[in-house]
């Protein structure tokens, strides 16, 4: 078992993050996952039947127009989660600000985000 100590010095060092999204899930889902003692996700491959267990496992959307969206999942394991990493809210409340509404894989704007 992890020491209690561990748990909070991980809390503290993430607690102040808030810049990037991008940047940062991946260093902290591989941060959590060591430890809780689980198996890092395995590298992507071309073919997407073998993405079992990745970071960044492409999905397609269908819009109910004839046309299909491209997104990402931030992490991605079959038969077990998805998992779609949001970094705070200074990024959205930064883009509400300028304007720039862009939807996300959900459909759902910086603005309606804040709304949340």
């Amino acid at each position: 078992m992890t020491d209690p100590a561990t748990f909070e010095a991980f809390i503290a060092h993430w607690r102040g993050t808030g810049g990037s999204e991008l940047a940062n899930t991946q260093s902290f889902l591989n941060g959590l996952r060591a430890l809780v003692g689980v198996d890092a996700p395995h590298g992507s491959r071309s073919d997407d039947a073998h993405n079992d267990y990745v970071f960044e496992r492409r999905v397609f959307q269908d819009n109910g127009d004839g046309s299909v969206s491209f997104g990402r999942i931030d992490a991605y394991k079959r038969g077990a989660f998805i998992l779609e990493a949001k970094q705070g809210s200074d990024a959205d409340r930064a883009a509400a600000t300028r304007g720039d509404d862009y939807l996300d894989l959900f459909g759902q704007t910086a603005s309606a985000r804040m709304n949340r």
